[in-house]
């Protein structure tokens, strides 16, 4: 199977469509987690231990993969630089910054993450380091998409990073319930850290731009966008004077 470029195709298709089904399938049931939390799920394990344990496993997977792959061209060495750069927050800064003590996640929840990280991270490890050959791309040959990749990526964690030091920064006087932010873009939308990541992935598919970057995208469009709509359906629920024009997802449109 290494080094079958006629396995990225159909791998594609069926990601894609298993993603299709999540997309639909989280309209109607809500991640049980954080605010969403609930019982039914079976046990449940610390919260910052299931990020860590469920966020660990994709950038060790892609790393492993290219190190064995001996790749040594730009667009490789960019990619596991943007994939370890975001999941090094995820992991290991973004569980110990938020207000997690004490909190819980279903075990559950935290698995279906790791077999979905272990197959999003060896679906483009192997595109990427194994089934497609080498570009001859450089700093000074990158092109208009490589770049303009480079930038939304910027731009996507700069909104990831600071929607979620908004929320920080709500209890940041010890108290431990919920309130309305209103700084960043959180103003324009229920979920600007979803929005942020949505945009950090869109940059990566355009700086490597095969099938399987842009599966990851669409993938994560699948995941956050439905919840963005139930944090937006939470908060109009918990709070009656919630900004009625906030949007869930994307600024003034939804």
């Amino acid at each position: 199977m290494i080094g079958d470029a006629t396995w990225i195709f159909p791998i594609f298709c069926v990601w894609a469509l298993i993603g299709a089904f999540t997309f639909l399938s989280l309209f109607g049931i809500v991640a049980p987690y954080g605010r969403h939390r609930r019982g039914g799920w079976g046990p449940e394990i610390p919260a910052r231990l299931g990020w860590v344990i469920m966020e660990v496993p994709s950038p060790l997977l892609l790393v492993l993969l290219f190190v064995f792959s001996g790749r040594q061209d730009f667009l490789s060495y960019g990619v596991v630089s943007l994939w370890v750069f975001h999941y090094f927050y995820r992991s290991f800064l973004y569980p110990f910054w938020a207000k997690m003590g004490g909190k819980k996640m279903p075990l559950s929840v935290a698995l279906m993450a790791i077999v979905f990280n272990i197959m999003n991270a060896g679906f483009n490890g192997l595109t990427l380091f194994y089934w497609l050959p080498a570009q001859d791309v450089t700093w000074s040959t990158m092109g208009v998409l490589p770049g303009l990749g480079l930038v939304l990526f910027g731009v996507g964690f700069i909104i990831h990073f600071h929607s979620d030091r908004v929320l920080w920064g709500l209890r940041s006087d010890g108290s431990t319930g919920y309130k309305v932010p209103m700084k960043g873009v959180h103003q324009w939308v229920a979920a600007p850290n979803y929005l942020g990541e949505s945009i950090q992935w869109l940059g990566l598919a355009l700086f490597a731009n095969n099938l399987a970057c842009w599966s990851f995208w669409l993938w994560t469009l699948s995941n956050l966008a439905p919840r963005a709509r139930s944090n937006l359906t939470w908060y109009r629920d918990k709070f009656p004077d919630y900004p009625q024009e906030r949007k869930a997802f994307l600024p003034f449109i939804w």
